[in-house]
């Protein structure tokens, strides 16, 4: 009962923190860089993030935000938690980007709890071909 008091009271309603946050003296630190496939629907390489030993609590995240995207297209995002080339996939989010105006976007995201100093990552797929792109920054939960 107490597990789930905490959940419903402390972690919902504790502050949301975002990474990448802002940097020294309120300098702008972008969010990590995705890269499709250069063919339309094949996933380009995982890219990290949210590094290794950034979130030194028991963490889980809530929400990515698309700050950019490169191309008008339909894009699909897979989120994995792990060191290069043993990453384990724990979900995946789409998104279209229908004209050049249209703006950038938030995307809720559930996930379990995560062992400090985990490393996130992600690729991205594409229906346009040559390799567009996206950043994007997440929002999570300490526990």
């Amino acid at each position: 009962m107490k597990a789930r008091d905490y959940i419903l009271h402390e972690h919902v309603h504790s502050p949301c923190r975002v990474y990448p946050t802002l940097g020294a003296g309120g300098a702008w630190v972008p969010g990590a860089t995705l890269v499709a496939g250069a063919a339309a629907g094949v996933f380009g390489a995982y890219a990290d993030i949210i590094p290794a030993g950034v979130l030194t609590e028991p963490f889980d995240i809530h929400w990515f935000s698309v700050e950019y995207i490169s191309n008008t297209a339909e894009y699909e995002v897979v989120i994995a938690v792990g060191a290069p080339g043993s990453e384990v996939e724990v979900g995946r989010f789409r998104f279209a980007r229908l004209a050049v105006q249209n703006s950038e976007n938030g995307f809720p995201f559930m996930m379990k709890v995560h062992a400090p100093n985990s490393r996130v990552r992600g690729k991205l797929a594409s229906s346009a071909a040559g390799a567009p792109s996206i950043r994007l920054c997440s929002h999570y939960h300490y526990y």
